[in-house]
């Protein structure tokens, strides 16, 4: 996850790191408890509170509340990384709607008819 973690908006991953790391918090209380009524047992269930907790906010909240906002950012990095690859294409690229107008030329299709940007 680490390895992605510029894939994730900032505040998705923080709260996923926070969740994973208190649930090994948990899970370290879990299993040092003696008895059932031990504090360690207590500490471990509430702990796992607090993890479903950040779980919660990271993917109901803000997956729900906001994914437009995702999705819009997603968008624009895509739109970004293919409009690079088009501009930056030794190939000639020209595009024309179904009037038969041209929408988009790139610079190697104007250096190729001899017009300018």
């Amino acid at each position: 996850m680490y390895k992605f973690r510029n894939e994730f908006n900032r505040k998705i991953f923080l709260l996923i790191v926070i969740s994973i790391s208190v649930t090994i918090v948990s899970e370290l209380a879990f299993t040092f408890y003696e008895s059932v009524f031990d504090i360690l047992n207590l500490i471990g269930h509430l702990l796992k509170i607090v993890a479903f907790f950040f779980i919660y906010k990271a993917i109901i909240e803000i997956g729900l509340t906001n994914p437009f906002g995702l999705l819009l950012k997603s968008m624009k990095k895509s739109e970004e990384k293919y409009r690079k690859l088009v501009e930056d294409s030794q190939e000639g690229i020209w595009v024309i709607n179904d009037e038969t107008n041209t929408t988009f030329v790139n610079q190697s299709m104007a250096d190729i008819l001899g017009y300018e940007i």
